[in-house]
């Protein structure tokens, strides 16, 4: 609970204002207000007072009100003991239309605080909006808003009005305690959480909460489960409120409409509430942040002037410059071809005029204080300020494409969408998009800019077309044959039965009964699966190929449309085979943890530890029963923290992960996280909620013990070096928490982002540069005591469910295939035999130095007991190995021994194997039996150390578009 008096200001709307300060239960407060043009214009308030969710204090305020405009006031807030705080303030008035607003979200940690509060002090503003996101945890960490807000935001909290949008971070009791005031005058929803006003300049501003669909939603889809009746209820009874107040008679005569939410137009879930309804009513603006960076996205096809621009301010928790726009041949955001701009920066000024909306975003750079970009949105209501000259038509008759390139200048002041008009045999068309066609991007001119740009015009039917475009003319032939095209395909690969299917849409055009093509697919230029296609015109359909390869390693797998390439891709089909060393547990469990990658074992003082420094190096504890925690666990990490992420890596480096992704949505069970600044993330999730929270730091290039307690019916406890680090309620009676049981738990890597459908996963991952000595898991709470001064013992604990011993690593083990035949044999008669000579076979092996692999060959004539055998040991590379003397059996298997090494101050060294082919003859003919898949190992038992290496785990697909990450 603070001790500190610390007032802020709420609102400030016309003639009232609300005064608010945190105190406990039994404060006696008053508040003085008085005039400072007019001593004697003194008001005293006593103030209303609302609890704390968890019963400790509150929140005390008193909304002043009779207040005049454009005149300045004092006030001060006393309590009994007579100490007292205050600040002054002014409430705009008209003069012209004309206001200035500090746009900002996203402070978190807020290592930006005294620039910021410098910028808000002397930037002659008339009020703050905040866009969401204050806490570095969640809203149910009052600590985080005490620290991290009102004791870092004092001074400009005490003396400027400031109205806010809750941010998923904010989604929790606290926001409505410290800012649910702000709506209580004004036109809200039920929750007050959506509200609206209409300022002095008749700008009509209003604030939603996005939590609904872009937190509560979100985490249901992502997590794979239905969304709860009372979410949706919300959703829609928000969209109806926003409809109901964008239609009233303050929105429309408005000067200005603006929309302020935290989660922007790239989500998909806003994209999909909220934007055909600002979209639909004029609204002129939309702010939005959540993404930490500065995107600028305009409305599709609305014409030159967009309405409404889309602007994602970025944080002002660390000090960031950057700027892109879009050139138009390639998009920002591949599902979003009207993002236009991105960036990074800090604030935003916002300058309200009635002849226009001046928004400057600003950054900290190495140079001080930089304005990032500019965006004026003027008052012209048609396409007027686009000028064009210079017109030029070119023609590509085998895209059937219209290439139209002319000198554009925007003689505005206001910022344009870069929009060519051109007649197709009299129809008018509007094209926004590059050369690219409609894969392209927006462009946009600035206000007194100008470009020669190119622009493309796809033709849609055959025969002749006439193209208008400004003083040229043109007569294009598109062809009038019918011919079938297709999208781009999809390629997906099944590597458990060693399969590849490509999917793709295909449509025809032109004239005629019908058209003829044949998809195919070449594996490694070879084709290997083709698919006849007969349509009738103006008709479209599916098509669908599939392969299954042979061979494991990297192909490459090209698709043909009549001879046309129309998609190429390098697959990784898998199938290496490995030592994958594992370290001991020391409880009863036998939850052992696999070593991936090759991290160095070193020491931490005399007990040995693991180096985890390559992306790849990283711990992986399988899913078993015993892992179960339903009503919560206590992990405990020692590491030794290298460095944090570097700016072109993915944050949130794991610590303690299960689940399908450490963020952006109820996807993980336990988290134990480092953020890119150093402050540690917590948290387990719930049904549709994300229970994360936040507090303490790394202790980078030091060893420190790492602890996270929770329980449903306790809630969380967070520790460093058993120093309290953040603490969380309990949850409500009932609630389920999101185990993802059928999850390996990893030390050292996670998935992170949104949960692509396609791929069941996120397309980024985030590593750990750090050593780790200790990892401990238990169910329930144990004793954290305990676990750090004898490190949880399984026979003291029996809660313990994995303890690591690193000092027992095993790297040994074996693969034994099943029985197999040279050829399926047809038995003409009882005593025919199908016999193969075996003397030699090739083998692809990586067989680090130090490690041991050697393979056995044996034959069976029964394919039941071995008649003979040979052995082989094998090298690093691809060999063909000569058997000391051949052997001969209708059956063969193959075994495989392998053996890894452990050495203090190395890597961790194993021996793989890709490829086996064994080699057999028969008179005249010749055969080989392979193994090289993951479909074909399976069909062996692997024993002791030796197993499948995982797929993808290190790869980024970069085909999708993570809303959040882009």
């Amino acid at each position: 609970m603070t001790e500190a008096l610390r007032p802020y200001l709420l609102g400030g709307v016309n003639d009232r204002i609300r005064v608010c300060w945190e105190g406990p239960e039994d404060g006696d407060y008053q508040l003085n207000v008085e005039s400072k043009e007019n001593s004697g214009n003194h008001q005293v308030h006593r103030p209303t007072f609302q609890n704390h969710a968890d019963g400790i204090g509150g929140i005390y305020n008193v909304e002043v009100s009779g207040l005049v405009p454009g005149k300045a006031y004092s006030y001060q807030v006393r309590d009994r003991n007579g100490t007292q705080a205050g600040g002054s303030f002014r409430l705009s008035e008209s003069n012209g239309g004309s206001a200035r607003y500090l746009v900002m979200t996203d402070p978190h940690a807020f290592n930006l605080k005294n620039q910021i509060a410098e910028v808000a002090t002397s930037g002659g503003y008339d009020a703050i909006l905040h866009l969401g996101d204050m806490p570095s945890g969640t809203g149910f960490q009052r600590d985080q808003y005490q620290s991290g807000w009102f004791e870092a935001f004092e001074g400009p909290l005490a003396d400027l009005p400031m109205f806010y949008a809750p941010g998923n971070h904010d989604d929790g009791p606290h926001f409505d305690t410290y800012f649910g005031p702000q709506s209580q005058s004004l036109n809200s929803d039920s929750t007050g959480r959506s509200f609206s006003f209409t300022d002095a300049t008749n700008t009509h501003f209003v604030f939603l909460d996005s939590n609904p669909w872009s937190l509560s939603q979100m985490n249901a889809v992502n997590s794979g489960i239905a969304v709860p009746e009372e979410t949706a209820a919300l959703i829609e009874e928000t969209k109806r409120w926003l409809i109901s107040d964008l239609e009233s008679e303050a929105a429309r005569q408005a000067n200005w409409r603006v929309v302020l939410l935290h989660h922007p137009y790239t989500d998909e879930f806003t994209n999909r509430h909220i934007i055909p309804i600002v979209e639909a009513h004029q609204v002129d603006l939309v702010l939005s942040g959540h993404l930490h960076k500065y995107h600028k996205s305009v409305p599709i096809g609305t014409g030159a002037v967009p309405r409404p621009v889309y602007v994602t301010v970025p944080s002002c928790q660390d000090a960031a410059v950057a700027f892109q726009r879009s050139s138009g041949s390639e998009r920002l955001m591949g599902d979003y071809p009207e993002v236009v701009a991105i960036g990074d920066g800090n604030y935003m000024d916002l300058d309200v005029t009635p002849e226009a909306l001046r928004l400057t975003i600003y950054g900290w750079g190495a140079e001080g204080l930089a304005a990032i970009d500019t965006i004026v949105i003027d008052k012209v209501s048609d396409q007027r300020g686009l000028q064009f000259s210079d017109h030029l038509i070119g023609v590509d008759e085998e895209r059937g494409c219209v290439y139209l390139t002319a000198r554009v200048a925007n003689t505005s002041d206001g910022m344009r969408v870069a929009v060519a008009p051109v007649l197709d045999n009299g129809t008018q068309y509007a094209l926004h998009f590059s050369s690219e066609g409609s894969r392209g991007g927006y462009r946009y001119l600035d206000g007194g800019e100008a470009k020669t740009m190119t622009f493309c015009h796809e033709l849609q039917g055959s025969g002749e077309h006439l193209i208008e475009f400004g003083d040229q003319k043109q007569l294009v032939q598109a062809s009038a044959a019918a011919q079938i095209g297709c999208d781009e395909p999809t390629v997906n690969i099944d590597r458990a039965n060693s399969m590849v299917e490509v999917e793709v849409q295909l449509t025809s055009h032109g004239k005629g009964d019908s058209c003829h093509a044949v998809l195919e697919l070449c594996w490694d230029e070879v084709s290997v699966a083709t698919l006849p296609v007969t349509m009738e015109c103006g008709t479209t359909q599916s098509g669908t190929l599939s392969f299954q390869y042979p061979e494991g390693g990297r192909h490459q797998a090209q698709v043909y449309l009549d001879h046309d390439l129309v998609k190429s891709t390098t697959l990784d089909c898998g199938g290496t085979i490995a030592v994958i060393p594992a370290v001991r547990d020391k409880s009863v469990w036998g939850n052992d943890a696999l070593v991936r990658g090759n991290p160095r074992l070193i020491l931490d003082g005399d007990r040995p530890a693991l180096s985890l420094e390559a992306d790849g190096d990283y711990l992986e504890i399988p899913p078993a029963p015993s892992m179960q925690a339903p009503e919560g666990f206590t992990a405990l990490v020692r590491a030794n923290v290298a460095r944090l992420a570097n700016p072109d890596e993915m944050a949130h480096s794991p610590l303690f992960v299960r689940g399908k992704s450490v963020g952006w949505g109820a996807t993980y069970f336990v988290r134990m996280v480092i953020d890119r600044n150093g402050t540690m993330k917590w948290g387990t999730c719930h049904g549709s909620s994300e229970y994360g929270w936040a507090g303490g730091h790394a202790q980078v290039g030091k060893w420190a013990d790492y602890l996270l307690e929770f329980t449903k019916a306790q809630g969380g406890n967070c520790a460093i070096d058993a120093h309290p680090a953040a603490a969380v309620p309990p949850l409500a009676e009932g609630s389920a928490l999101n185990e993802y049981a059928e999850m390996p738990t990893f030390v050292g890597y996670s998935y992170i982002g949104h949960v692509i459908e396609e791929i069941g996963r996120p397309m980024y991952y985030t590593h750990l540069p750090a050593a780790i000595s200790e990892v401990v898991f238990g169910t329930g709470i144990v004793d954290s005591t305990a676990a750090v001064d004898s490190g949880w013992e399984a026979k003291a604990h029996p809660e313990v469910r994995a303890n690591l011993d690193f000092g027992d690593i095993s790297t040994a083990g074996a693969f034994t295939s099943g029985w197999r035949q040279f050829r399926k044999y047809q038995k003409q008669y009882f005593r025919d035999v199908d016999s193969w000579q075996i003397a030699k076979l090739r083998v692809g092996a990586e067989i680090p130095e130090g490690c041991q692999a050697t393979l056995i060959i044996e034959v069976a004539d029964d394919g039941d007991n071995v008649s003979a055998s040979s052995e082989v040991p094998l090298r690093s590379g691809e060999h063909t190995y000569c058997l000391p003397a051949p052997i001969s059996g209708q059956f063969v298997r193959i075994r495989i021994e392998m053996v890894g090494k452990v050495a203090l101050g190395e890597p961790i060294a194993a021996p793989k194997v890709s490829r086996v082919e064994v080699q057999g003859t028969q008179a005249d003919l010749s055969a080989c039996v392979l193994w090289s898949t993951p479909a074909q190992w399976a069909l062996g038992e692997f024993t002791g150390n030796v197993g499948v290496e995982p797929m993808d785990r290190l790869h980024i697909f970069d085909q999708f578009t993570d809303p959040i990450h882009g």
